[in-house]
């Protein structure tokens, strides 16, 4: 009566006169943004330091990263 129907294996097909660009994706900075615009306590400070990313964290709290030193850049 019915007959399995074997699927059709697909193939992907070469993409010719395309460049391929790496994507490089991160939200540090907008991570430094919300806490340049938050307003932090000493409770929410004490519960940032118990975090792995205390270092990260701290480094935005006092303002001393910089952004244009950390962008991603394939030249190094």
């Amino acid at each position: 009566m019915g007959k399995n129907k074997v699927p059709k294996e697909r193939v992907a097909e070469p993409r010719r006169n395309k460049a391929y660009y790496p994507q490089y994706r991160s939200a540090i900075h907008r991570i430094f943004e919300t806490f340049a615009t938050m307003k932090l306590n000493k409770k929410h400070l004490d519960l940032l330091q118990r975090t792995p990313f205390w270092n990260l964290f701290k480094s935005f709290i006092d303002k001393s990263y910089d952004y244009s030193k950390t962008k991603k850049n394939d030249d190094t």
